[in-house]
């Protein structure tokens, strides 16, 4: 486990059906056989098969995630002049993704109100995609403000693509 994720585990089980804790390398042929039947589910059976990994490239993805670290990431961008801070982003590659090449979730990006509409907030946004290429990830998910027009428009003039059949939930844990 990575040194970077706290071994918080509940007191007891929610159901006593079932045992729950953080997967290891020891859970990782069971690891592999629920994520290549996840992408069986999801790939749908007249969906396009050709694309599903072989059990073994799974297990050997799953045991990547397993032994190294990608966690959450800040990404700053400063004035070039200046050092000013302009904007931040924080991010994380999740696994598995589709065709186990994961995706970035941007979970904050902020621009500073110093350097709105001055292209701090496309840049950063840019480096993040040019960056999840290079690491032949798969996609890069956000969300927003259903009232941030500017934000909006930003991620449309840059490619990105409202998703109508997705579902923002949130579980308020406070």
């Amino acid at each position: 486990m990575s040194p970077r994720m706290a071994e918080t585990v509940p007191d007891a089980d929610p159901d006593p059906r079932f045992r729950i804790a953080f997967a290891g390398l020891a859970d990782l042929p069971d690891c592999a056989l629920i994520l290549d039947d996840m992408h069986r589910h999801y790939r749908g059976e007249g969906g396009v098969q050709a694309d599903l990994p072989a059990v073994e490239t799974i297990e050997a993805e799953a045991r990547r995630w397993l032994t190294e670290t990608e966690g959450t990431r800040l990404l700053l961008a400063r004035e070039a002049e200046t050092g000013v801070p302009a904007a931040l982003a924080c991010l994380a590659v999740l696994r598995p993704g589709r065709a186990l090449r994961g995706l970035v979730f941007v979970k904050d990006l902020y621009v500073a109100a110093s350097a709105r509409r001055q292209g701090a907030g496309r840049a950063t946004l840019a480096w993040i995609l040019a960056w999840a290429r290079r690491e032949n990830l798969g996609r890069v998910d956000l969300t927003t403000d259903v009232d941030n027009a500017p934000a909006r428009a930003l991620y449309a003039s840059l490619g990105g693509v409202e998703r109508p059949e997705a579902v923002f939930l949130r579980f308020d844990l406070a």
